[in-house]
């Protein structure tokens, strides 16, 4: 296998793992006070799922200040690897299709 066939494989599974992480739904864990044993015992929390959205479209109406920062948290960390991924995906796929390495011998040798 030549090395920009390589490259172009390398590139499109970026560009493809970072669609993935972008569509797939995003669920962020946050304590919730449960009201029934708060009377036997302070500090008693239920952890709960919250529905993100995903990270083309976040859940902004959750309501309670704990389940959107805990939301916000999840969409920016998604976001942090997927963009990054996509991006890089993108220049790696440019790179093996753009780069004519035949014309770059022709133009060395002259």
């Amino acid at each position: 296998m030549k090395p920009r066939t390589f490259a172009a494989i390398v590139a499109a599974v970026f560009v493809l793992a970072s669609l993935v992480g972008m569509v797939i739904q995003i669920h962020a864990p946050y304590d919730e006070p449960n009201p029934f044993n708060s009377v036997y015992r302070v500090n008693l929390h239920t952890v709960q799922q919250a529905d993100c959205g995903t990270a083309f479209a976040p859940n902004n109406n959750l309501g309670d200040i704990d389940r959107q920062r805990s939301c916000d948290s999840a969409v920016g960390s998604r976001r942090a690897w997927t963009i990054p991924l996509g991006v890089a995906g993108l220049v790696g796929l440019a790179g093996a299709v753009l780069i004519n390495p035949a014309r770059r011998r022709e133009t060395a040798a002259d």
